[in-house]
């Protein structure tokens, strides 16, 4: 497989169908850092299955060579292709797959891919092969890039009752001095999200450490536990 070849074809067949509207909303909806076809995700992801319908579809060897190459497009929408694309072969996928994930975090980094490829792959795969997970995680935890930082935060955002307690406060708590925003709010979405699990394990912490965490955290952590009257 021609990887940008078919990058190519199917840019062009994107916008063949791209919709001038919608295209400048989203691209300020992402502080226009990336170009738009303004295709919407049911348009996008029907347009991407017609596509496939004429071509055969990568091997999952192949899959990679692919991916790397709809993600060197400037349009949003190959790149949110790569991610659907690696999503339906997440059962068939092996721990090696997390080099090429953290190597998409830091590129064309933004909170929709990030925030798709920690908890959909990166997480899913932990879950799978969990020897892997202090090994990765605790290198992005330790990283100067906040993506990475970000996806340590919250690679075990659908994990529930499956969520390692420790990794997620100890995590928290080694980045509780951040002024990033995206950090700042991970934390408190992770820990929002673990609430719902084990609300008093999360109101233990969130009292314990208040004067820690910064006010963005500590209010979106408690945020659903408020909605419930559990606090």
């Amino acid at each position: 497989m021609d990887s940008q070849q078919i990058t190519a074809e199917l840019s062009t067949f994107l916008s063949a169908h791209q919709n001038p509207v919608d295209a400048p909303i989203m691209a300020g909806y992402m502080r226009n850092q990336f170009d738009f076809f303004g295709l919407k995700k049911p348009a996008r992801q029907k347009l991407c299955k017609s596509f496939w319908e004429t071509r055969t579809r990568p091997t999952l060897e192949e899959l990679p060579s692919l991916v790397q190459a709809l993600w060197e497009s400037p349009y949003r929408e190959l790149q949110y292709h790569a991610l659907d694309l690696m999503h339906q072969s997440i059962k068939k996928s092996s721990p090696s797959w997390l080099n090429l994930w953290e190597q998409l975090v830091v590129q064309k980094s933004w909170w929709d891919t990030v925030d798709y490829l920690a908890p959909r792959l990166i997480g899913a795969m932990l879950l799978k092969y969990p020897k892997h997970t202090i090994p990765y995680t605790q290198k992005w935890i330790e990283s100067d890039n906040f993506w990475l930082q970000r996806v340590a935060i919250i690679f075990q955002l659908k994990y529930k009752d499956k969520t390692n307690q420790q990794i997620l406060f100890d995590y928290i708590l080694g980045r509780a001095d951040s002024k990033e925003f995206f950090v700042q709010k991970a934390s408190g979405w992770a820990l929002r999200e673990y609430s719902k699990t084990n609300a008093e394990a999360v109101i233990h912490f969130t009292t314990s450490y208040q004067d820690l965490l910064s006010p963005l955290t500590y209010r979106e952590a408690r945020k659903w536990m408020k909605k419930q009257d559990l606090i």
